[in-house]
């Protein structure tokens, strides 16, 4: 036969106990002292979490120690991110903007969009080197080109104003002018 021992106070403990009656006044006692030593450690727990939470209050309360800094760094930071997208949004307009100044020069090339004599034989040479105006066109060819019109019988300006007006490169005229250089000196050169 068993029966239940059941104690009451801040908590309720529930122990099964046999019919004997020693053993059990001695379970009693056990669970009597376990209650207050359970009570005492969950007080003691208890006043821990406060003295955590009075802590972390005081913590949070206190200012950062580094917060000047760290709003400094935070506005230079930002800053810079502001100044590197605007780089980047001008890099690639640029980029945009001369792929479309490629693009319509060798659209003109191909569609024959000039009535200067030099700029028709610079046409029909680059019809020779590319395909179509999809194909890639270097400063290399621009040199071949300079030669070749040179060779032709035209004059230093009007290769220049030629390749600067509808090289698809899309050189400065400084560009030009030192191609032009390089290839009369090579052709002087090789005579």
């Amino acid at each position: 036969m068993h029966e239940q021992i059941v104690l009451t106070g801040q908590t309720t403990l529930r122990k099964n106990s046999s019919a004997i009656a020693g053993d059990n006044i001695n379970r009693i006692i056990e669970m009597a002292t376990g209650r207050d030593k359970y009570a005492k450690d969950t007080q003691t727990e208890i006043d821990d979490l406060c003295n955590k939470i009075e802590n972390g209050k005081t913590e949070l309360a206190a200012p950062f120690p580094q917060q000047d800094e760290f709003e400094r760094l935070s506005l230079r930071s930002a800053e810079l991110s502001h100044l590197l997208n605007e780089d980047v949004d001008s890099d690639e307009k640029e980029k945009s903007n001369l792929n479309f100044e490629k693009q319509r020069r060798l659209n003109a090339i191909f569609n024959g969009e000039s009535d200067s004599l030099c700029a028709k034989y610079f046409f029909s040479f680059v019809k020779k080197e590319i395909q179509s105006p999809d194909d890639d066109w270097s400063d290399i060819c621009d040199k071949k080109a300079i030669t070749f019109l040179l060779d032709e019988g035209f004059s230093k300006d009007n290769v220049s104003n030629t390749i600067i007006k509808f090289s698809p490169t899309v050189p400065s005229k400084e560009d030009v002018h030192n191609m032009l250089e390089e290839c009369t000196s090579r052709a002087a050169s090789s005579r």
